[in-house]
């Protein structure tokens, strides 16, 4: 169980790259690690962590967000810093997206309902898509429009799926280029 208790969901599981034995869970419990191979696990990070990242050329730089905080560690998940610069507009869910074409090239996509003080949804669904060239260090908006998480082709829709259907990634030999995934794939 490792702590990670009932209705907890899985978002996504990586390993590290030099060593098969450390494994990182992102869960709706946390960001949990395990050294030994999934024997034991340690909660690093906390709240609902919906993706996570290495930097392609140094596995102790370790991105991850959370609903609306993107975090960085460059000690291998002993600490994490939350990063700010850049980023002004998150909604409900958010991925990442590294390259090996440009290790420093950091993508963010946040997309999800927002809710009034009174629980009504509000329209406008995709969050936007943010570039980072610095190691995410800072980011930079690249669009908010269309609604490109909606169910039409052209984006004039409030609909979205965000927190079931969230996906980006980046070309692995043109760091410009992404695709996205909703309910419809759009690609830069």
């Amino acid at each position: 169980n490792a702590g990670f208790g009932n209705f907890t969901f899985g978002y996504k599981l990586l390993m590290r790259p030099d060593d098969p034995n450390t494994l990182f869970a992102a869960t709706s419990n946390g960001l949990w690690r395990t050294e030994d191979g999934g024997i034991t696990w340690n909660n690093i990070l906390n709240g609902a962590v919906t993706d996570i990242e290495f930097r392609p050329d140094n596995p102790e730089v370790i991105y991850a967000v959370t609903p609306t905080t993107f975090w960085r560690s460059e000690m291998g998940g002993d600490m994490f810093d939350d990063i700010t610069c850049g980023i002004t507009n998150t909604g409900v869910r958010m991925a990442l997206a590294v390259t090996p074409a440009d290790p420093d090239y950091v993508y963010i996509l946040s997309g999800g309902n927002l809710q009034d003080g009174m629980g009504n949804n509000l329209a406008g669904t995709y969050r936007g898509v943010y570039q980072s060239t610095d190691g995410g260090d800072c980011f930079t908006q690249q669009s908010t429009t269309p609604n490109i998480l909606d169910g039409t082709t052209d984006g004039s829709d409030t609909r979205q799926q965000a927190t079931y259907d969230l996906a980006i990634a980046a070309s692995s030999t043109d760091p410009e280029q992404v695709v996205i995934g909703g309910i419809n794939t759009w690609t830069s």
